[in-house]
């Protein structure tokens, strides 16, 4: 579903975000037409950070996109506050991009790899 039609209060680690890439930085930012980021908990590894954005797609992928501040969480760990995201969005995700062209899905729908390919 698109970002600002989910309903959630707040976006757990592991949902993916997929955002349109504008064509106009792209050298900039992001080469490809769509890029995946996924939420993960910024706050182990940063000092100061709640939750945070790493790439899994494209050329970036396995980057830190971002680590968010603390106030874009919430003190018991609910996850990243989807309100905060998107009045943020272009000061911490994407200065040229628009949260409106954001799609999310949450972890649980991920399709798992079969366990037979690990079988031998």
């Amino acid at each position: 579903m698109k970002l600002d039609d989910c309903p959630d209060e707040y976006i757990r680690c592991g949902a993916v975000l997929q955002i349109l890439s504008v064509d106009e930085n792209r050298e900039n930012w992001y080469r490809e037409n769509i890029v995946d980021l996924m939420v993960f908990d910024a706050g182990v590894a940063f000092k100061d950070a709640a939750y945070g954005l790493i790439c899994i797609s494209g050329h970036k992928a396995g980057k830190i996109n971002v680590a968010f501040p603390r106030e874009s969480g919430d003190q018991n760990g609910n996850g990243l506050r989807r309100d905060w995201l998107i009045e943020n969005w272009n000061r911490w995700v994407y200065p040229d991009g628009n949260f409106e062209d954001a799609w999310i899905r949450n972890s649980e729908l991920a399709h798992p790899i079969p366990k037979k390919r690990f079988e031998n």
